[in-house]
């Protein structure tokens, strides 16, 4: 629980002022940052984020699962942010499906549980219009490709 509400505290809390403050002000059609010419912005700043987070679990709590989720995390971002050029991936899918593997791993029942919930998530992100289904697909892949690599090495 505690490593839970550093995570919050220290990155998913800065992380959604960022996007509320980019959606409110009118930068943003959508809050979450759907047109591609706005994730940029939001690639940079969740990687800023992770460096004084990597660094608190590398440091003080010296947590090496931590460590290696937050480095495939940040590598994830990375290949998103180096394919917006060519293509969109659904980053809700991306995350969604990396975080269900890993929890899979942690908490059966409960990552069984989130894997179902991803293809009705999937649906979401298409009948939203903001994606097209190889974007979704795309990033049901790469989740699934990082959270398995995570987990294997």
């Amino acid at each position: 629980m505690w490593t839970t509400a550093i995570v919050i505290a220290a990155m998913l809390a800065p992380l959604g002022l960022f996007i509320w403050n980019r959606y409110s002000s009118g930068h943003w059609e959508t809050v979450d940052a759907s047109a591609p010419k706005n994730r940029p912005a939001l690639y940079t700043a969740a990687l800023a984020l992770f460096i004084p987070i990597g660094i608190y679990f590398a440091v003080r709590d010296r947590s090496a699962e931590m460590v290696r989720g937050l480095s495939s995390v940040a590598i994830v971002i990375g290949i998103l942010a180096g394919l917006n050029r060519w293509i969109k991936l659904s980053v809700h899918m991306t995350l969604a499906t990396f975080a269900s593997v890993i929890i899979a791993r942690v908490a059966p029942a409960f990552g069984v549980a989130l894997l179902i919930f991803l293809p009705i998530l999937a649906g979401w992100r298409l009948v939203l219009y903001h994606h097209r289904p190889v974007e979704v697909a795309g990033g049901f892949m790469l989740g699934l490709v990082m959270a398995t690599l995570t987990l294997w090495l």
